[in-house]
């Protein structure tokens, strides 16, 4: 990727992260059915939401997903990814599913981070920002918001909102999850 292409792709980025800092989430409401999700995984297969969650999904394989929309060049984006590993290596993968959801760049570039953190996560990739607009992680003025995480219950209803970058997002989802029961 050129290197002017690399400047607007961050110049974006950070004016989106602006408008996240001073907002409330206007996403997806909380209490309703999460919209569907179906992407490419980063080895070209097709993932969907409804094989983890909701109504479409076997009862006895319904689990709680957290699907987290993130930028491989998205700094505060990467705030959250010790927590998120914190999360992984605390056996929630056994309870609970994590989605990472990379937002318009380019492959190589998803993967290099996937290397880089050693993440764990099932990761999708939305080269065309199509599944960020269908979730709602805009601000006001239509500029995709990262990174933005989202808790759905087994059944997919929205559970939790977390706009912005939060330290402490392990622990923020830890808990709405105990409160869901799990």
């Amino acid at each position: 990727m050129g290197m002017w292409k690399r400047i607007f792709l961050v110049a974006i980025m950070f004016s989106a992260l602006a408008f996240a800092v001073a907002e409330e989430p206007e996403g997806l409401k909380i209490g309703v059915a999460a919209p569907p999700l179906t992407l490419k995984n980063l080895d070209g297969k097709m993932v969907y939401l409804s094989n983890f969650c909701g109504p479409e999904c076997d009862a006895d394989k319904r689990k709680p997903v957290v699907v987290h929309f993130f930028g491989v060049h998205c700094k505060p984006c990467e705030i959250e990814i010790p927590a998120f590993q914190r999360l992984l290596n605390d056996q929630l993968g056994k309870k609970a599913v994590i989605v990472f959801v990379d937002v318009y760049e380019p492959i190589e570039d998803v993967l290099a981070c996937k290397n880089r953190f050693n993440l764990g996560a099932i990761i999708l990739h939305d080269r065309h920002g199509e599944a960020a607009r269908d979730w709602k992680i805009l601000d006001e003025k239509g500029f995709i918001v990262l990174p933005w995480t989202f808790l759905l219950d087994k059944e997919g209803v929205l559970r939790l909102s977390l706009k912005g970058a939060h330290q402490d997002i392990d622990t923020l989802i830890l808990n709405e999850l105990k409160s869901i029961g799990l």
